[in-house]
């Protein structure tokens, strides 16, 4: 009994072992970063250089800077961070002397992913980030894809490791990106990546560890002759150094015989904005109902420079909220795209809300944040969901099932002046069999008279109202109420302010009730009415992604832009002065 009792003092005596208490720690949460070729500093597969290095290692962990997995909540997948045993039994082993005796040399636990590209570039050549460059961003077209891409991950080749923290990516006309280059003398343009509608992180990204692979089953699509943009963020590090890095593009993995599920971006925060508040130090964005189910895959953050903390919450049509990732100390150098896997189930009528916390007030009122989702539509549809339904004189039928035409199928209410001169003012235009009524833009006093506020204040020459695609499509069909016709549309999941549309669900329900054109109709209409485009961008029913296509340019256009081509995309809930609408209508029988 006595040597069992002398053997135990012994090795409590003894104290921590590095292979048996250090060594598995390292290999579960650093050496993915801290390997040979990897971003991180130090090369922790050699126990020499983490006996070097011990007293920072035992600093960084205890601070919680490292491992740099910043999101301590939510339903995004996070590599593992050390147990309070664990940096307990760290910090003994380093206090007692830090002995490597007989270590061997580490493996880590996680694998570094090892398909072969389809494609490749070569990015940024000759950008030198400088000993004090903090806190620098550059956008660099990376090239034009040869042939449509189907990609499911990315991986950053970078000629000095660790020193690009972030790139994130976007696709799209590659005239505009070139455009956006010849802006800026410098190499690289600091204008941000995004391409138009299109967000940096619209494709995803990779972080300071070099690599984004998506989830088996998930690709991302690059249409051909699109061209990628990178936008890439770096921080001096005492010295000048070779920014340049070699992009490359992995193939998805196939999940047995299933088609891969593309993906594609949604954003909170910047023009879609159904609502923004800023509060002392924190902003919060809400953006526009799901319209239909979606699962999300990964999610890209860009809070802005200003933030401290961050946190992306999902409301669902019950109005539970879901923790979707919490960040209590965000850092831009060591973010990274973060993947959900499994996914995450967002139903239809579900609100993103991103809330940032900037230093102080100041900050947080010069703040622009933004999170961008990555998200695939679901194969199989939420099994229930708490619709919120906006006031209706008629009970409406699901989408699958349109209304018949009917010209006097609802209470009609009582128009004002303006809008019976604006509902008298209708041309027929179209062909016969395909003829449609079409009004012109809609004026101020219109949406005045029908909803009792003033549209958006204008400061150019025109007296159509401002409005957004919400509004439009909320001003359809009040005016079909107050000429007696069923309404074009089902609005759900209605958010309003007074008597602004905020944002809704909309579902087409194929009446002859008042609605906004097609392109196509658009065109027709353009034309029947003496190609009188040009004084408003006009709403459009036609969508790109989760924008809206407009068409025809406004007032404050360079001259000679505007007109029957001219053609872009917002999102729904863009409240601006230089967006307005002309509707349509098929008369009953047509």
């Amino acid at each position: 009994m006595q040597l069992i009792a002398l053997a135990v003092a012994a090795l409590t005596t003894a104290g921590p072992d590095f292979a048996r208490d250090v060594a598995p720690m390292l290999e579960r949460c650093c050496l993915h970063c801290h390997r040979p070729g990897g971003p991180g500093a130090y090369d922790f597969t050699r126990p020499a250089e983490v006996k070097r290095v011990s007293r920072t290692l035992l600093t960084v962990i205890e601070s919680g800077l490292m491992p740099p997995f910043l999101p301590v909540d939510g339903v995004v997948s996070v590599p593992p961070k050390p147990t309070a045993d664990e940096i307990s039994a760290l910090k003994d082993w380093v206090e007692r002397g830090a002995a490597i005796d007989g270590a061997v040399e580490l493996q880590s636990a996680v694998p570094s992913v090892t398909r072969e590209p389809i494609a490749a570039w070569d990015v940024a050549d000759g950008w030198t980030i400088g000993a004090n460059d903090n806190r620098q961003m550059r956008s660099f077209i990376v090239g034009v894809a040869d042939r449509p891409l189907v990609v499911g991950g990315w991986r950053v080749r970078a000629k000095t490791p660790g020193l690009i923290a972030r790139a994130l990516l976007c696709a799209g006309d590659a005239k505009f990106a070139q455009s956006l280059d010849e802006r800026d003398a410098s190499l690289g343009f600091k204008l941000t990546g995004d391409l138009e509608t299109r967000p940096a992180g619209g494709i995803g990204g990779v972080g300071i560890d070099g690599e984004f692979v998506l989830p088996d089953g998930f690709a991302i699509s690059i249409a051909a002759a699109e061209s990628i943009v990178a936008e890439c963020h770096t921080d001096g590090r005492g010295r000048s150094e070779c920014g340049q890095f070699r992009l490359e593009a992995l193939p998805p993995v196939m999940v047995g015989e299933s088609p891969v599920r593309l993906l594609r971006a949604v954003t909170v925060g910047g023009a879609g904005t159904e609502r923004e508040s800023c509060v002392g130090e924190t902003v919060t964005i809400v953006a526009p109902p799901n319209e239909r189910d979606l699962d999300l895959v990964a999610i890209v953050l860009r809070p802005g420079m200003y933030a401290s903390r961050v946190r992306l919450l999902a409301v669902g049509p019950d109005g539970r909220a879901t923790t979707i990732l919490r960040i209590d100390r965000w850092n831009g150098h060591v973010d990274r795209p973060y993947l959900v896997d499994p996914p995450f189930r967002l139903a239809r009528g579900t609100r993103l809300s991103l809330e940032t916390v900037a230093e102080n007030a100041v900050l947080a009122k010069r703040s622009t944040p933004q999170a961008v989702l990555l998200v695939a539509d679901a194969i199989t549809p939420t099994l229930s969901s708490s619709p919120t339904l906006s006031p209706s004189p008629t009970p409406s039928p699901s989408p699958a099932e349109p209304t018949e035409s009917k010209e006097t199928a609802a209470p009609s209410l009582p128009a004002g002046p303006a809008t019976a001169a604006f509902l008298a003012s209708t041309v027929e235009c179209g062909k016969d069999g395909a003829k449609r009524l079409a009004t012109p833009l809609v004026p101020a006093t219109v949406y005045r008279e029908v909803f009792g506020v003033d549209p958006e204040p204008r400061t150019g020459p025109t007296q159509a109202a401002g409005l957004t695609w919400f509004e439009a499509v909320d001003l359809c069909n009040e005016l079909s109420r107050r000429a007696g016709l069923e309404p074009a549309y089902r609005v759900e999941f209605a958010e309003r302010d007074g008597a602004r549309l905020m944002s809704a669900v909309v579902t087409p329900l194929g009446s002859s009730g008042w609605r906004l054109p097609s392109e196509m109709e658009w065109i027709e209409t353009n034309d029947c009415r003496g190609g009188l485009s040009g004084d408003l961008w006009n709403w459009t029913s036609d969508a790109e992604g989760s924008a809206r296509i407009v068409r025809g340019g406004c007032w404050a256009d360079a001259p000679g832009t505007q007109g029957k081509n001219a053609r872009s995309s917002a999102p729904p809930a863009t409240r601006n002065e230089l967006f307005g609408a002309r509707l349509v209508r098929t008369p009953a029988g047509r």
